[in-house]
């Protein structure tokens, strides 16, 4: 069926009967689709994002799952989570060396027996939207992820158990072969941090065909005085379209730190509600766009707790024609007192076509806190290219040792992450040197 046409029919009948355990807020999410379809340029978080390329195709939805059983799995000392043309295949999964500290579980099943995880889910777009000054709930941005909700085959559980400590990556790997043209796939990740618990994720997307469209959303709940450190690596260099929403939750005392790579066109949401009392959030990213891409990130953060703290800190490298852009947005709600926010960016522009549109924003309504944003933009340090040439070094190296210097400062001091990244750049770099 075509995705233009599963989301007219929404209003003209229900939706087959199903458990009401798994679809009782079906019928709230239908309603939000239908009233707001597909996101446009109207909308203020996606002005900066081609939102014609949601309409360049007739997009459809996948008739079924494919067929991969005579995959091996994987071997037993590994951590893995194997996502396969936006399905969870379990024979590419294994935590069996871990279980007394991570679980992993279907949606549907873990649902059944674990009703209270709807509180979890998500079912109703409200405590993400946009609480506008004037009162208002503005519900437009977030379509795409209840069109998750309403579409995907199955999603997947995760639970970092209560005092677990976990100081190796659980490696989380989005895979796209499909060989139809035009499919629209909807991977869906809950991951609940208990307790007093430690983990680390890696979840790296490999790159979607030209004529695919991947609607990922990803959703962390970090209960009382949990760490949680995610590394997202979105390498997407086949000119396939890529929207991707993260939705964190953190209690009190909790930690949240998340690096960010974009390469392709990718349109990334984040959005992190701080409800607990001295909760930290450290969020870094890397936005990169060549040739004519459109790599876009809106980033949001909520205070609503006592004493938290959050911190943005991004660089953004267009060239060519290319457009990279970020919205950072900080708002401290009402009696958030003594909270502590800042935004900061950073640009290089290589190419007199290529663009970038920065966006900082600061919504403030309790008086005793600490915000700040600034952005600056600029070219490749003329200066220190002559220098790097005067000591022997050729133009292209010398170029290659600026720009990474320039992302250094986001990456931390995982090599495993490094290597990554560094991949993402080589091909950027042939475009750019």
């Amino acid at each position: 069926m075509l995705l233009s046409e599963y989301i007219n029919s929404l209003d003209k009948k229900n939706i087959e009967n199903k458990d009401s355990k798994l679809y009782s807020f079906r019928s709230k999410l239908i309603k939000h689709l239908v009233n707001e379809g597909i996101p446009n340029k109207n909308i203020e978080e996606w002005k900066f994002f081609d939102t014609s390329l949601f309409s360049q195709n007739n997009w459809m939805i996948p008739n079924s799952e494919p067929n991969l059983s005579d995959e091996k799995k994987v071997k037993n000392n590994d951590i893995k989570i194997t996502f396969k043309n936006g399905v969870f295949k379990s024979n590419l999964s294994n935590v069996s060396n871990k279980k007394d500290q991570v679980e992993i579980h279907s949606l549907k099943k873990y649902i059944i027996n674990n009703p209270d995880i709807l509180s979890k889910v998500y079912t109703d777009p409200k405590p993400f939207a946009e609480n506008r000054i004037s009162n208002s709930n503005d519900t437009r941005a977030l379509s795409l992820v209840t069109l998750n909700a309403l579409l995907k085959n199955d999603g997947v559980v995760i639970i970092i158990k209560k005092n677990a400590n976990l100081p190796e990556f659980i490696e989380i790997s989005h895979i796209n072969d499909e060989e139809k043209n035009h499919l629209i796939i909807n991977p869906y990740l809950l991951l609940v941090s208990e307790e007093n618990s430690s983990a680390k994720i890696l979840e790296v997307f490999y790159g979607s065909k030209e004529n695919i469209w991947t609607n990922l959303v990803t959703q962390l709940y970090l209960e009382k005085n949990s760490t949680l450190d995610i590394s997202r690596i979105q390498f997407n260099k086949n000119n396939g379209i890529r929207t991707s929403s993260l939705l964190c939750n953190l209690e009190s005392y909790s930690k949240l730190s998340c690096f960010n790579f974009n390469e392709g066109n990718i349109r990334d949401d984040i959005r992190v509600n701080m409800m607990g009392n001295s909760s930290k959030c450290q969020i870094n990213g890397i936005i990169t766009a060549g040739k004519s891409i459109s790599s876009d990130t809106y980033c949001k953060v909520t205070h609503s707790g006592k004493e938290c703290s959050s911190n943005q800190n991004w660089r953004l490298i267009s060239t060519d024609m290319g457009k990279s852009s970020v919205q950072g947005k900080i708002r401290v709600d009402k009696g958030a007192s003594k909270s502590e926010g800042h935004f900061n960016s950073k640009t290089l522009l290589l190419g007199e076509k290529a663009k970038v549109e920065v966006k900082p924003e600061l919504e403030i309504l309790e008086d005793d806190i600490i915000c700040s944003h600034g952005a600056s933009i600029g070219e490749l340090d003329k200066d220190a290219l002559f220098y790097l040439q005067s000591r022997g070094i050729q133009l292209e190296e010398a170029r290659k040792i600026i720009l990474y210097a320039f992302i250094e400062q986001t990456l931390g001091k995982t090599k495993k992450i490094k290597d990554l990244v560094y991949l993402g750049f080589d091909n950027f770099f042939q475009e750019t040197i």
